[in-house]
């Protein structure tokens, strides 16, 4: 007898754990949903990353709710961490943007290095005559 409310309770608790998954996956995506649109203006490659976070989202949340499957609670798992640790790190780190020439006209990824005589005119707004790649790309 206690065999069988053993397994009760394991299938009991298997479906309230799926379903506490699923509700979490949900709001994960329709958070990053919601911020979509205003994330393509900003940087369109963290647009497409949500793009990925929103799709993993679904597919992790539909096969979990059709069963218990141990790679569905994987990608469960690495997707809430990946979208927690990915926003801890553009909260705190930063993350680059894409390289767009911004509404400034200036190119983000490029670092002004300036002389010193020319430091003094960029920290009174001028810029550098000659500012420097931070980044350059092979072409």
């Amino acid at each position: 007898m206690s065999n069988e409310f053993g397994s009760v309770h394991a299938v009991i608790g298997d479906g309230i754990a799926r379903a506490v998954a699923v509700v979490g996956l949900a709001g994960i995506a329709l958070i990053h949903l919601l911020d979509a649109p205003g994330t393509f203006e900003g940087s369109a490659y963290k647009g497409w990353l949500y793009v990925g976070l929103i799709t993993g989202c679904i597919v992790a949340g539909a096969v979990l709710i059709r069963r218990s499957d141990p790679r569905a609670w994987a990608a469960a798992a690495m997707l809430a961490s990946g979208a927690i640790v990915a926003f801890v790190v553009s909260r705190t780190i930063g993350l680059r943007r894409a390289p767009t020439i911004s509404a400034t006209g200036r190119n983000p990824w490029v670092w002004p290095r300036c002389s010193s005589r020319e430091r003094s005119s960029h920290s009174a707004g001028r810029g550098c005559a000659h500012p420097q790649p931070f980044l350059r790309i092979a072409r």
